[in-house]
């Protein structure tokens, strides 16, 4: 979980390093821990999952890839 710099937003993301991740599961905890973090406030929250392999999903929610994040790091 992190906060954006003026406060808001909240990410609330998780890591998966396996071949093959359960992402509608996996959003789903998330939009769970989100309803219940204390204190949300009028806040945007974002949730985002980071995958070792790309994963096809009918989410709008954000997945990255190690690649996208080491491209990211590369600007």
């Amino acid at each position: 979980m992190a906060e954006s710099i003026d406060g808001d937003a909240l990410l609330f993301g998780e890591a998966k390093w396996v071949n093959k991740t359960n992402l509608p599961r996996i959003m789903n905890t998330l939009e769970k821990q989100a309803e219940n973090f204390p204190k949300l406030g009028n806040r945007k929250i974002v949730l985002a999952a980071w995958c070792k392999q790309s994963q096809l999903h009918s989410s709008e929610k954000p997945v990255f890839t190690a690649s996208d994040v080491l491209a990211a790091l590369k600007k």
